[in-house]
């Protein structure tokens, strides 16, 4: 599995970890406490890159939470949109699971509500 978006790359490994990184998103990692005896050793040209490496099961389970957010806020077809637009193409690469079923997924919770108790 390997997803681009821009300069956004997320790919998993056979140690059943997804590696997430972001050329242009430096984060101040080397300011974290845990890090105050760490050396700074990236390359050349890549000082502002920055990346993780976390487990399948817990990524997959922040992007179950983060998808109820986003059908809940009423914006799935605008980013499949945005990800499957004509401005996007040349920009990614993945997700031929979301061009297989992107229309049924808009179509299907388009309309689905938050419960009624979570509506206030």
């Amino acid at each position: 599995m390997a997803y681009l978006r821009g300069n956004n790359y997320i790919w998993a490994d056979a140690d059943d970890r997804f590696h997430i990184w972001v050329a242009d998103g430096y984060d101040n990692w080397d300011e974290a406490i845990w890090s105050s005896d760490a050396e700074d050793s990236r390359r050349a040209g890549y000082e502002v890159a920055s990346g993780v490496a976390i487990a399948k099961d817990a990524l997959d389970e922040f992007v179950v939470m983060r998808f109820a957010e986003i059908v809940s806020e009423g914006r799935l077809s605008q980013i499949v949109e945005r990800v499957l637009g004509p401005e996007a193409q040349g920009r990614n690469f993945g997700g031929d699971s979301l061009r297989r079923f992107a229309s049924e997924l808009t179509s299907r919770l388009s309309d689905l509500q938050p419960p009624v108790s979570e509506r206030i």
